[in-house]
């Protein structure tokens, strides 16, 4: 996946400017940038009053916050010709290869277009996942896996057994482990087959902490043995594609280790 695009714009009539809202901008302005990712502020941005007052007299200040967006609306002023109108058209046609998404305070956008919009830095990771279920092929993918969920170890990969037509498939369940197993397991109490019950309601999954399948595993330089016997089946409960993955525990830092996506263990 190409790098996001992401595009800062606010309402004409938008009346809260402070000190929150923009510390709260900044955050995710240097989150993004920090992943690499780019900002672009839309061009009526520059013009726009609120309240009577330009944007720039509103973030005029002593606060690092302010100096930070000051600076920044200054270095993108000629960065993008782009209004809320066409930023719409943009979003409408982003695909897997020009991904981009929006953030700042434009709710007709955020509305249209919530899987592409941002409001918290965590929803960097919902962007970059929307995208990635659009995949057609397996170029790379273990390594946009392993950058969209930074929540799981991935130990391995067998891409024999799918197709392309999986990879949205995969993603989903892997966003559920991601963001869900782990808190139900915790619920439970640990118990590896309570969990898996819950987690039914989400994914075709099954397998036995008895069945035996361990195996030692690189966990940030460190070998740790885990068992992977719980796993997910794609597609029905006969299926020979599997994700197969361990709970998390204090040695993998409380992350899911998925062990393997790929066919059946034996």
């Amino acid at each position: 996946m190409q790098n996001l695009k992401i595009y800062f714009g606010v309402d004409d009539g938008a009346s809260l400017l402070d000190d929150v809202k923009i510390a709260q901008w900044v955050e995710i302005i240097d989150y993004i940038e920090k992943n690499s990712d780019s900002v672009y502020i839309l061009d009526y941005v520059h013009y726009l009053t609120i309240n009577g007052e330009s944007i720039y007299s509103k973030i005029i200040g002593n606060t690092t916050e302010k100096k930070y967006l000051l600076r920044l609306l200054g270095q993108h002023k000629k960065e993008t010709l782009l209004d809320k109108e066409e930023l719409s058209e943009v979003l409408e046609s982003a695909s897997y290869c020009k991904p981009c998404g929006a953030f700042g305070e434009m709710l007709d956008i955020q509305s249209s277009y919530p899987q592409q919009y941002i409001l918290h830095k965590k929803d960097l990771e919902k962007v970059k996942i929307y995208y990635l279920k659009q995949k057609k092929d397996f170029s790379q993918l273990e390594v946009e896996l392993r950058t969209c969920f930074k929540g799981l170890y991935f130990n391995q990969f067998n891409w024999n057994p799918y197709t392309s037509d999986d990879i949205p498939e995969i993603v989903t369940d892997l966003e559920i482990l991601q963001n869900h197993a782990m808190e139900i397991y915790e619920k439970n109490g640990r118990q590896g087959g309570e969990a898996l019950k819950e987690l039914k309601g989400k994914f075709n999954c099954s397998g036995s902490e008895s069945a035996g399948f361990s195996d030692l595993v690189d966990i940030d330089g460190q070998e740790v043995n885990i068992n992977y016997s719980p796993h997910i089946k794609l597609g029905r409960s006969d299926s020979n594609k599997r994700i197969y993955f361990a709970w998390g525990n204090d040695k993998t830092n409380n992350k899911i280790v998925v062990y393997l996506i790929g066919g059946h263990c034996n």
